[in-house]
């Protein structure tokens, strides 16, 4: 009986450090729907990365669970494109939802990936779908991370 509650008190103490950390890093290549012609691929490094991601283009993530709230982005991305300026978007619920946030992804070269953080418009808070546009050149995103 003893151990049953202690396995209890351990598992209930596991979840609530996991649900009050300060970051919620998403995997770029875990996204659930993306429109036409936006890949994922391993790279020689072994990271897999979401690529040909271009203007206009959007990966989405469902049912991401933001506990109860998170308020800036950060995002681990790279991009050489010719126009020199890469910048992304970020919608709650569908593709037409409210934009939340926006980042300049800084323009170095397809093999330098660089960290951009930047705050969100509102504090984000439960389940929600998150969508991710490509509004100007093109980007190779690595991950997406949600912090408090």
């Amino acid at each position: 009986m003893l151990k049953k509650q202690i396995t209890l008190l351990l598992g209930i103490c596991l979840s609530t450090a996991l649900y009050a950390q300060e970051t919620l890093k998403i995997e770029a290549e875990s996204l659930t729907e993306k429109s036409e012609k936006v890949t994922t691929n391993t790279r020689k490094t072994g990271e897999t990365i979401v690529g040909s991601f271009d203007k206009g283009k959007w990966i989405k993530f469902e049912n991401i669970d933001f506990g109860k709230g998170r308020k800036t982005i950060k995002v681990r991305a790279a991009s050489g494109t010719s126009s020199k300026k890469a910048n992304l978007e970020i919608r709650l619920g569908s593709k037409d939802g409210q934009v939340i946030g926006k980042v300049q992804v800084p323009v170095k070269g397809w093999n330098t990936y660089t960290e951009t953080e930047t705050e969100l418009s509102k504090k984000v808070s439960k389940k929600q779908d998150v969508y991710i546009f490509s509004l100007k050149g093109g980007v190779i995103l690595d991950w997406v991370e949600f912090a408090k």
